[in-house]
């Protein structure tokens, strides 16, 4: 309360000196219209007589013309474009009623003390606006100064909150806690006018985050953090490239459910990524329904030392299945995934590494008979688009016939489920690696998996940001190397979605366990693959074509410029589920025999030509179409 009381008593010593300066500079700005009416000479004695009737009337119009424009409660620390239309609006008003009075008393009253020549009322006008906006912005510029004297002698980073709720006050809190070796909070921006002149600590909370630019240059900010975690996404992607544009540093704190417990906001943040720049909200999981589908059960993850193979895992272990196997063919990054969770599950968590390949029929076998697994999940491939142009014989060897041995075992031992991970580059493939998805589709919809009991299902989703291979990788690098940004067509545009949530859509669709049927994610507007170029180089602090080039250097052999993600004949056949955010293509008859000839042919030209193979998929795949 003391505290209160001092801020108030400040404000209105403040706008008492405003009061008493303007009520000087009206008087000013009248005697030295007087005075320039008088051929520059001092006024004469019935101009001094009709003065000093008027100007206490003169006087008590203005101040109340600038008190009704607000220029006693405007923090002139701030001040911009429309303060200098309001001071202009309340200099106008303020002569222009004094006039209307003199005149009044004039001609109504036939009173004419107060007349004064009428030239002197628009002089006077210009010279009082010239005046008080000299008066106002002379304050913001010594204040301005004064805060940058203060600044340099305060080594710590200023930090701009953006938001003023509970995730701000945790934030603001934790940067005081930590001593400033993380920031010091100086102002909060929120688009609640009812949270303006507000204070969150010592922290003033000021209304408009759409001026967060504004705010920037006053108070010298260094670094953003964005605590609005409840902001829809599109909202916050405007905000994100509204601060990106300020050349500050930037975090962000994540959602609520989020935080730890201890309520470490600021600890938690993280830098603001690509993936914070998506055109919708994620996906998020059914819990219930996915928990019943997992726990207790033994899960199998092919390729689960990959980037989503390894996110799946670590989706897998939140739900507690009995045993989590984990098959590679490359050991390195399957033993790191294995040791974080030995360090965050200790032996709650049953995991093993298995390290072997899908092509080996006989190993799979061997895995399958030991463990019994209650679920697979495949997600082992090649998946490089130009790597699998210049090797067609390993894609179809590992995608295509990998695939096809990982059913057999699920179909002998009596799995449960087996989640396929297909791709958007299925939909009218224009390479190799999209048509051997595309061949792995039909398998799961095949006679082998028909007569099953174990339900097979595929996932289809498009490129996954942050994955080994994908595009945002490839750009951070040459982000570091000093750029160029290579991109190979300016018109390319793709789907994207965060290794999380694709993780999040493989294992909804496991609980739907729809047989035969293909599970598709709504993933709104596709995105130019440009855009994301320019947007990584802001979040970087560099601007676009000026400080880091984008070079355009031309499709790559099988590349499209736009990926789809349902086919033509799959139209009619598209449902909603139970997730608003994901659909499914119901299986269609298709002819059985032509599948199992075109897999016969393949696999006997698996080590043939290119071309062989090329023509081989296209028998199995129609809609397989080189881009012209």
């Amino acid at each position: 309360m003391p505290a209160i009381k001092n801020r108030r008593a400040a404000h209105a010593a403040r706008t008492a000196l405003f009061v008493a300066l303007d009520a000087a500079l009206i008087n000013a700005a009248m005697l030295i219209a007087l005075w320039i009416m008088n051929d520059m000479a001092l006024p004469r004695t019935s101009q001094w007589l009709r003065y000093g009737n008027l100007w206490p009337v003169m006087t008590a119009i203005t101040l109340a013309c600038f008190a009704l424009t607000r220029l006693y409660s405007t923090l002139w620390h701030y001040a911009s474009i429309d303060e200098v239309v309001r001071i202009g609006i309340g200099t106008l008003s303020g002569m222009g009623l004094t006039f209307a009075f003199s005149q009044t008393m004039a001609y109504v009253a036939d009173f004419n003390y107060f007349l004064l020549e009428k030239a002197s009322y628009l002089i006077a006008w210009f010279l009082l606006t010239f005046f008080v906006l000299t008066a106002r912005f002379s304050f913001r510029i010594f204040t301005r100064y004064a805060a940058v004297g203060r600044i340099q002698k305060d080594r710590r980073k200023r930090v701009m909150i953006l938001g003023a709720g509970w995730s701000a006050s945790n934030a603001i809190r934790d940067l005081n806690a930590s001593g400033g070796r993380n920031g010091m909070a100086v102002v909060a921006l929120d688009d609640d006018p009812a949270k303006a002149g507000t204070r969150i600590g010592a922290v003033p909370v000021r209304h408009g985050i759409d001026r967060l630019e504004e705010y920037v240059g006053a108070y010298a900010i260094q670094e953003i953090l964005i605590a609005m975690p409840s902001a829809p996404r599109e909202r916050m992607r405007g905000i994100v490239e509204r601060c990106m544009r300020t050349g500050c540093a930037l975090k962000i704190v994540p959602a609520i459910r989020d935080v730890s417990k201890s309520g470490e906001a600021f600890e938690r943040a993280r830098e603001v990524d690509i993936a914070d720049l998506l055109f919708r909200q994620e996906v998020e999981l059914s819990e219930d329904s996915v928990g019943e589908s997992i726990r207790g059960k033994t899960i199998l993850v092919t390729g689960g030392g990959g980037s989503i193979g390894s996110e799946l895992c670590k989706q897998l272990a939140r739900f507690g299945p009995k045993s989590l196997l984990i098959l590679d063919i490359y050991e390195n990054h399957a033993y790191e995934l294995m040791n974080e969770f030995r360090a965050n599950y200790g032996k709650a968590l049953d995991v093993r590494v298995l390290i072997g390949s899908v092509r080996d029929e006989a190993r799979l076998d061997r895995i399958f008979r030991e463990h019994r697994p209650d679920a697979v999940f495949h997600a082992a491939a090649h998946k490089h688009v130009s790597l699998m142009e210049a090797n067609p014989s390993e894609a179809i060897k590992n995608n295509v016939f990998g695939t096809l041995n990982v059913a057999r075992c699920a179909d002998k031992w009596g799995v449960d489920r087996m989640v396929l991970i297909s791709s958007d580059k299925a939909v009218n493939p224009t390479n190799v690696y999209g048509a051997t998805k595309r061949v792995i589709e039909l398998i799961m919809r095949s006679e082998l998996c028909r007569n099953s009991k174990t339900r097979f299902m595929a996932v289809r989703f498009g490129n996954v940001l942050g994955s080994r291979g994908s595009v945002i990788p490839i750009f951070q690098r040459q982000l570091a190397a000093g750029g160029p940004l290579r991109v190979t067509d300016p018109e390319m545009t793709r789907y994207y979605m965060t290794i999380p949530e694709a993780a999040r859509l493989v294992l909804q669709a496991a609980a739907y366990g729809e047989d035969g049927a293909e599970y598709i994610l709504e993933m709104g507007t596709p995105v130019k693959t440009i855009e994301l170029a320019r947007n990584l180089i802001r979040l970087s602090g560099y601007e676009p074509d000026i400080d880091i080039k984008i070079e355009v250097v031309g499709l790559l052999p099988g590349e499209k410029r736009r990926e789809e993600l349902v086919m033509a004949d799959e139209l009619e056949r598209v449902e909603k589920t139970a997730s608003s955010k994901i659909t499914v293509v119901r299986p269609a008859p298709f002819d059985e025999r032509a599948l199992q000839e075109g897999l016969s042919r393949l696999r006997d030209c698996a080590d043939g030509e290119p071309e062989q193979i090329e023509e081989a998929l296209r028998a199995l795949v129609p809609t397989f179409q080189r881009n012209p």
